[in-house]
């Protein structure tokens, strides 16, 4: 094995010439300066196994990129297809259940694209920088988030109200801005006592939308609060009071807001509203600013 003239060379026990080692270094300690052959075996193993590993990895995302991109491209064509029959069904009063049908497609096919995105988001976060901004209506990607996850929210008896105090201008933003509040309702939903209820309000100035979302939720502390942005953190009554979540919601949240230069504040109250299986509640609220 050839010895290589360099201060950090390997030096592998019995393999190496000492009077060789430049810069000669007095003193040294034989069990911090030389390796046997049975550690760079060992090491040589790990090595080989970790390169497996990598590619093994690389080839599950080229395998996943693919399934994700079948599932949109289906999911595309679902939507445009119920479309066709939601129309149709529109034109002729007797087609009432294939209309209330259709609704239903169309929301599990927006909810299906909201999913996508929301992996986007965490794991291919280039897909959105690329993006174009769009004109969308804040009102209306609210009215629509809360059709599509009724549902969800009449397992727990929980009511969303919403209110506008004026009517909404289109704002221009990424496509990725359905998935905001999506996240804050999800969120609002999952940590909400049974039978509670989700404030919606919506305020307008001449260069701006203010967005409230007030609901009950476990106490977060105050030094806890500025870590639920960060990705895969949970507050200590948060994962009290249920299992259910991986801390990436707020955080995608987030980065959604960076990129449509969105004003984002959240804040829980110290006062405790109720005390349910332990875990005390207090009002919750997420703010979010939208430039117009």
């Amino acid at each position: 094995m050839p010895t290589y003239l360099l201060t950090n060379t390997l030096r592998i026990e019995d393999h190496y010439n000492r009077n060789k080692l430049f810069p000669k270094i007095k003193d040294e300690r034989k069990e911090y300066r030389e390796l046997s052959v049975s550690s760079v075996e060992k090491y040589a193993d790990a090595y080989k196994e970790f390169f497996l590993s990598q590619n093994r990895y690389e080839n599950y995302k080229r395998f996943i990129d693919d399934i994700f991109h079948d599932i949109r491209k289906f999911n595309q064509q679902i939507k445009f297809k119920n479309d066709k029959i939601y129309r149709k069904a529109q034109q002729h009063k007797r087609y009432g259940d294939i209309l209330e049908a259709t609704k239903g497609i169309q929301q599990l096919g927006w909810f299906l694209t909201l999913r996508l995105n929301n992996h986007d988001f965490i794991y291919n976060k280039e897909l959105l920088s690329a993006d174009v901004k769009s004109s969308y209506n804040i009102f209306r990607i609210i009215d629509k988030v809360k059709k599509c996850i009724k549902e969800r929210a009449d397992e727990k008896n929980i009511k969303i109200e919403m209110n506008a105090s004026v009517a909404c201008r289109d704002m221009q933003v990424y496509d990725c801005i359905e998935l905001l509040p999506y996240i804050f309702l999800d969120n609002a939903i999952k940590y909400s006592p049974n039978g509670e209820k989700i404030h919606i309000d919506i305020d307008e100035t001449r260069d701006s939308q203010h967005v409230k979302i007030g609901s009950i939720g476990p106490v977060v502390n105050e030094d806890e609060q500025p870590k639920l942005f960060g990705q895969g953190y949970r507050g200590e009554n948060a994962i009290k009071s249920t299992q259910d979540g991986m801390g990436i919601g707020l955080y995608t949240a987030k980065c959604i807001c960076e990129l449509n230069d969105i004003k984002l504040e959240i804040a829980s109250s110290p006062d405790i509203i109720k005390k349910v299986k332990n875990i005390e509640y207090s009002e919750f609220s997420v703010n979010f600013w939208i430039k117009l």
